[in-house]
């Protein structure tokens, strides 16, 4: 049986959300029904989601893109589309620009955009994603609430949604010790342990968990909160845990590549975003048994079942994230009994494997016409 020629197109492959959905849905595919091969217009066999591909014997190509609009990644993606022959060019986030022109020239049969945030934040070029999808590129929506936005925003009715996934058994199992690895950071044994990983972004609203933080320590509770990530805002964040008077409790861990260990170290996850697509990083947390406190934006109320499986609060508000984040800290038996509840459903419903076997079929359906 002849396989499926896929070739996945990516800006870069450093530790992301859409950057780890590309890696989990590549080691995912069924090699003896897909080949598939991965171009990464930034980037180097260096980071750590190109490592792993590399281990596991996968082709990945780095065009070494220039900062800013850069017209030779025109014709090195036209290269490899030519070389590669591929039936499916499935792209992601701004790698749409530039691939366009190929994947028309080169009359690719199938041709695949997944939207990984809410479609009026994903694109600086909405006329051009308009334009490639009435040329005959599919959209994919991550979650319900971006297809929603799709329709809304683009006017298409009929666009495939398939939530994103994660290797769930891999942040079930902790790499490093808890007390091993707290002492290694600095951190009080008994201390409770708040977490955020993201961007250091506007959008992440750090701003707003270290001022909910400041406000649940200053009750006199022994906790520390950690935020692993780097971004433009780092200096702002700084400013206002210094402002808040938490400079001491609050850990700038810069961007980590052992994510499991950071989360088998905490003891709850918070998410501030002021939206969101369908964010891995709430899944990772769930698949390692931390209990969710998250503002309800984009696809997250897909992942959370508000008060069973996590918390929800609002987006902007700092009381509610406050008080969420207090009860879960004070409320053992709250703690455990999302733990429970939420690990079982990242088994459940979140492991990569889902939705690669989503991807196959789609890929395969579409495909059945040529």
């Amino acid at each position: 049986m002849k396989k499926i020629r896929v070739l996945e197109i990516i800006d870069h492959l450093n530790l992301a959300g859409a950057q780890g959905m590309v890696t989990h849905l590549v080691r995912a595919m069924d090699r003896n029904k897909f080949d598939v091969s991965v171009v990464c217009l930034f980037s180097t066999k260096e980071t750590p989601l190109a490592k792993i591909l590399f281990e596991e014997g996968y082709s990945v190509h780095f065009l070494n893109k220039k900062k800013g609009f850069d017209p030779i990644i025109f014709f090195k993606i036209d290269r490899l589309i030519k070389s590669f022959n591929p039936d499916v060019v499935h792209t992601h986030l701004g790698v749409l620009k530039y691939s366009l022109p190929s994947m028309l020239l080169r009359k690719v049969k199938l041709k695949v955009h997944t939207l990984h945030n809410l479609a009026r934040h994903e694109t600086e070029y909405p006329m051009l994603n308009k334009l490639a999808f009435k040329a005959g590129v599919c959209p994919v929506a991550i979650a319900d609430e971006v297809k929603k936005s799709i329709k809304e925003f683009y006017g298409i009715q009929d666009c495939c949604s398939i939530p994103n996934g994660i290797p769930v058994e891999e942040y079930a199992k902790p790499l490093a010790r808890r007390e091993e690895w707290r002492r290694r950071e600095g951190i009080e044994g008994n201390a409770f342990v708040f977490v955020n990983i993201g961007r250091l972004c506007k959008q992440k609203n750090q701003q707003l968990l270290i001022r909910a933080f400041a406000e649940t320590v200053s009750k006199g509770k022994n906790a520390v909160l950690l935020i692993a990530g780097d971004g433009e805002c780092l200096g702002r964040l700084k400013k206002t845990a210094k402002d808040h008077n938490v400079s001491e409790r609050v850990y700038f861990l810069g961007v980590r590549n052992n994510v499991q260990a950071l989360l088998g170290a905490s003891d709850v996850f918070v998410l501030t975003s002021e939206f969101e697509g369908n964010p891995l990083c709430v899944m990772e947390a769930m698949a390692s048994g931390l209990p969710v406190i998250s503002t309800d934006v984009g696809g997250v109320s897909e992942l959370i079942d508000n008060g069973k499986s996590g918390l929800l609060v609002k987006k902007g508000e700092l009381k509610g994230l406050s008080s969420a984040m207090e009860s879960l800290m004070v409320d053992e038996d709250l703690r455990n009994r999302i733990k429970g509840i939420s690990k079982k459903m990242a088994f459940e419903k979140f492991d990569s494997r889902i939705m690669t076997r989503s991807y196959e079929r789609f890929f395969l359906s579409r495909l059945e016409g040529f």
